[in-house]
């Protein structure tokens, strides 16, 4: 589990540095994102619970329980927003939300973004507890698939 909060972690600097140092280069946004979905893809899929292929992420076939077996809140992942350090739920969803986007946007193989809404639908819905956010969530999953 520390390394897969080590990997989270990286996702959400991806998201911060394409797009606070790159904001209008779209092939930066797009190679941030590829990066950003392989690890998020690497970290779901290999999770027992979570289905091998990305498009099996789907609502009418899976609903996300746990991101990665034995992985729980911390201070370093989730947190209650903190002036320390961390990553709290709103900057992650965020991340998710500029990754989806960015795959939508570009037209570019967009059932990568499945795992990813999953993953936004979840931590809305079980972990920030946000029914707004959660909301949100499932409508980035029907963009996704309606692409």
């Amino acid at each position: 589990p520390a390394r897969v909060e080590i990997l989270l972690l990286s996702v959400v600097l991806l998201a911060k540095h394409a797009r606070l140092t790159k904001p209008k280069d779209m092939m930066a946004h797009l190679n941030a994102t590829l990066f950003a979905s392989n690890i998020l893809e690497a970290i779901l899929t290999t999770a027992l619970p979570n289905p091998p292929r990305r498009d099996e992420f789907v609502p009418n076939k899976h609903r996300l329980r746990e991101i990665f077996f034995g992985l729980r809140e911390t201070r370093m992942i989730l947190p209650p927003s903190s002036v320390y350090g961390g990553v709290d739920g709103c900057n992650f969803l965020s991340a998710l939300s500029f990754f989806q986007n960015t795959l939508v946007v570009m037209n570019y193989q967009p059932a990568r973004a499945l795992p990813i809404c999953s993953l936004y639908t979840y931590v809305a819905t079980d972990v920030c507890r946000n029914v707004a956010l959660s909301v949100k969530g499932r409508l980035l999953m029907v963009q996704s698939l309606i692409r």
